[in-house]
Formats: C-alpha cells, structure tokens, sequence
C-alpha cells in the first residue's frame, strides 16, 4: 500500500480510510492486553490517529458543512489532543476508541466517499 500526499477532498477521504484500514490490520487478533503491553502497537494506533485527525481537517469547509454526520469537531480536538498531550494519554480511552469509533468513523467515511 503506497501512502501519498493527498490535496483534493475525495483524495483527503480515501487517505483517511487507507488508514482505518490500516488500523483495522494492526487490530486483527489483537486482545486489549496484548495491545497495553505492547508499545510498538500502541504508537503505532497513536500514529494512525494522528494521521486520521491531521488529514480529516484538511478537508474542505464546504465539504464538512454538507456531511455534518461526521463529527468533524470532535476529530478536531481530538487530533489536538493526542498531539500535544502524550504524556497524559488514557490508553484505555485510546482502546475503546479503536473498537468502537474507528469503526464508525469508516462507516461515516464511506458514505462521504460515496456521496462526493
């Protein structure tokens, strides 16, 4: 999977699911222990959010204005967050985000993709 720069929305959108898919991968067979015991894969999700939320603000206003079923703000303070405040990181929040928010947010970005 070769990762690009991505510039136009639709680009923006499929950019923002290779990652969740990318996530998804990771996730595969992976228990919560095994996830808290492990730091490679803990920063390797952490990346991956990061990325989600970085990209997910790139796309246009008009764009997040007509799909406001995604919850483009909360992305927003989201991505703040983990980028400035690792050493505070609820690594059990970051689990549950993982099981059950990516997995919206790809529901949610498919109908996007879909839609554009």
């Amino acid at each position: 999977m070769t990762e690009t720069n991505p510039k136009s929305d639709k680009a923006l959108v499929l950019y923002v699911l290779e990652q969740i898919e990318v996530i998804r991968q990771y996730l595969e067979g992976i228990s919560d222990y095994e996830f808290y015991q492990n730091r490679m894969l803990k920063d390797a999700y952490y990346a991956r959010i990061m990325v989600i939320g970085e990209y997910s603000k790139r796309i246009s206003e008009k764009i997040q204005e007509q799909h406001n079923y995604i919850e483009w703000e909360v992305m927003k303070r989201a991505r703040n967050f983990y980028a400035h405040g690792y050493g505070s990181l609820d690594w059990t929040r970051v689990w549950e985000t993982l099981q059950t928010e990516i997995p919206r947010l790809k529901i949610d970005f498919e109908r996007l993709l879909k839609e554009l």
